[in-house]
């Protein structure tokens, strides 16, 4: 059985890595990365991104990839002034580039990643909550003259909060799973009321899998969405801690302050990702942690 190809960026990030690792027997994937290399065993060939169109043209062309997987992203919830041209190299530049190397070798399948704080009031019009999001807007009206233009069939995934077991990033479970492992149960933490859907990376691979197949239907509409994927349950802050004391048998004393950011609701208005559901809920996601 002839695997397909698929170029993936962020390919060393959370979501990403546990993709590959989840899946490199039923695809072969090729990264572009530009941070630390993943095991070669889970991937046929890489490039290191650096700006260079030519080198990136040249390895679309050397793989000439059945769909592209786009991954990457600079995150930052809060900006510097220093942290501009990082957020418009990452989030803009980066994708546009893969964008032109697509079209250049006759790729015309992408599956992109949006947040949902592209859209913080509770509907689907744009309303950014911070100029992470605004970057990750200003790339899909880039991506829909590719797919005006270009034909280029995408399905965006809406992201929320994710995590799970090996999650080495700045979040809040972690944040507090570092605390109870040091043996430190006074914390303090911010907005209490705050709203967080945690979707487990394990569902996150299996809407990746979900959104390959629809674009692997074959028909002549051209394919442009955005679909939610999220967990079933929002959860407040406040009742996240009180999952984590119920799985890891702990009362940690917290000291809650109220933070910059004003509380917002979790949007929900857009569509969940179609024939797709969550299979992790967030206690059996904690569990294995232990």
């Amino acid at each position: 059985m002839i695997k397909q190809k698929i170029i993936l960026t962020g390919c060393t990030g959370f979501i990403g890595e546990n993709f590959i690792k989840e899946n490199y027997k039923d695809y072969d994937f090729y990264c572009v990365f530009n941070r630390r290399r993943l095991n070669k065993k889970y991937f046929k060939g890489s490039i290191k991104y650096d700006g260079n169109f030519v080198k990136l043209k040249n390895f679309f062309k050397k793989i000439n990839p059945d769909i592209v997987v786009h991954l990457a992203t600079k995150f930052l919830k809060e900006h510097k002034e220093n942290d501009i041209y990082k957020l418009n190299y990452s989030n803009i530049f980066f994708g546009n580039q893969i964008l032109e190397a697509m079209i250049k070798t006759n790729c015309r399948k992408l599956i992109n990643f949006s947040s949902v704080w592209q859209n913080s009031e509770n509907n689907k019009q744009y309303n950014p909550n911070n100029l992470y999001s605004a970057t990750k807007e200003a790339f899909e009206k880039i991506l829909f003259f590719y797919i005006r233009r270009h034909r280029v069939n995408c399905i965006t995934l809406k992201i929320y909060d994710t995590y799970g077991y090996g999650d080495k990033r700045k979040k809040i479970i972690n944040f507090i799973l570092e605390k109870i492992k040091k043996k430190n149960r006074k914390l303090i933490l911010y907005n209490k009321n705050q709203e967080l859907n945690l979707t487990h990376y394990s569902d996150i691979n299996s809407a990746i899998n979900s959104t390959i197949k629809i674009l692997n239907k074959k028909n002549n509409k051209r394919i442009f969405k955005t679909f939610a994927v999220r967990s079933k349950n929002t959860l407040k802050i406040h009742q996240i801690v009180k999952t984590i004391e119920q799985v890891f048998k702990v009362k940690l004393i917290i000291n809650w302050k109220k933070g910059n950011n004003v509380i917002k609701k979790i949007n929900k208005t857009f569509t969940i990702l179609p024939k797709w559901k969550t299979k992790k809920n967030f206690i059996t996601g904690l569990k294995e942690y232990l």
